[in-house]
């Protein structure tokens, strides 16, 4: 059996539909495991060094190269609330959690902590953008 190794456009739309199917079966979960997957999220979240290094594994393709590629292409929009959209992404794969219950595990944070985390999340955007560019 002949095999033929993919081009870089054909990994990348592979690697890009497996991130969707990820992201489609986590929103299709049963209800008790997206509540679970909330308070899991939500433990995480308590935890900004923790949150802060599972941030770090997304931006490292420690999830794989499709989820990479989806914050890599939140990091290239700059007019978007890139903490909320690469926090849901964080809590896709670290905990499968859909992007509504991690945004109700967030709000349920008290303010000193959603700071806590935004602040941390937004340093990590920024040192991770300067390795972009410099690596261009």
């Amino acid at each position: 059996m002949k095999t033929t190794i993919p081009t870089n456009a054909q990994y990348h739309a592979g690697e890009m539909k497996r991130h969707a199917n990820h992201i489609a079966r986590i929103e299709r979960a049963p209800l008790a495991d997206r509540q679970a997957a909330r308070a899991d999220f939500a433990r995480t979240l308590a935890d900004t060094d923790a949150a802060v290094a599972r941030l770090g594994f997304l931006f490292l393709g420690n999830y794989g190269y499709g989820a990479m590629m989806a914050a890599r292409d939140i990091l290239a929009r700059p007019r978007m609330n890139r903490i909320a959209a690469l926090s849901q992404l964080v809590a896709a794969y670290e905990d499968s959690c859909p992007a509504n219950f991690a945004r109700d595990a967030y709000m349920a944070l008290s303010l000193e902590q959603q700071r806590a985390i935004d602040a941390a999340f937004a340093a990590a955007i920024q040192s991770e953008l300067a390795d972009i560019a410099s690596a261009t």
